[in-house]
């Protein structure tokens, strides 16, 4: 009966810290709404360096010239589980026209490399900690939460930002502008 106890407490104290969070971010920043992150459309893609699920080091600018679709997500986030298979669909359909997608797990390696093979990603899988929370920050996910997508253009400019769940038909009517 212990056991069962602590297996539903954990779940519960995220939750209760995640609203907490929230609640005192907004207590310390009058203008801050919690549902949507102050995007940093029209402004530059923040560069950033972290490693693939082989430990390769990767940074944005290999992808320049691109339509680059920067997607934050974690194994255990349900609304992540849920749009990665919409978003591999898209890779394959648009990748001959420029289109590339880019995973970033914040998550244990393992577990963003074993969810990565259960649903066969078709597209870069980077890794990373802290440094991949703030790179999320830096592409305007003030929320902090996941999943977290952003779209860069060609040139490199941050286009459209998402907090939540993106689904496919919304994520390709973005992507058809800028491909």
């Amino acid at each position: 009966m212990r056991n069962g106890w602590l297996w539903w407490s954990l779940p519960a104290t995220a939750l209760l810290s995640a609203a907490l969070g929230f609640s005192l971010r907004a207590w310390l920043e009058p203008g801050w709404r919690g549902a949507d992150p102050v995007p940093a459309l029209g402004k530059p893609r923040p560069d950033f360096r972290l490693p693939d699920l082989e430990g390769r080091m990767h940074t944005p600018a290999e992808w320049d010239g691109k339509v680059l679709v920067v997607n934050f997500w974690a194994s255990w986030c349900l609304p992540c589980r849920e749009e990665i298979p919409e978003f591999i669909a898209l890779q394959e359909k648009y990748e001959t026209r420029g289109l590339r997608f880019v995973g970033i797990a914040i998550d244990q390696a393992q577990n963003a490399r074993d969810f990565s093979a259960q649903l066969e990603i078709n597209y870069p899988v980077l890794i990373g900690g802290l440094e991949a929370v703030q790179v999320a920050e830096a592409y305007g996910n003030r929320v902090g939460g996941l999943p977290y997508t952003v779209i860069v253009s060609r040139s490199g400019e941050i286009v459209f930002s998402r907090w939540g769940r993106l689904h496919g038909p919304e994520a390709e009517k973005q992507l058809l502008r800028w491909l």
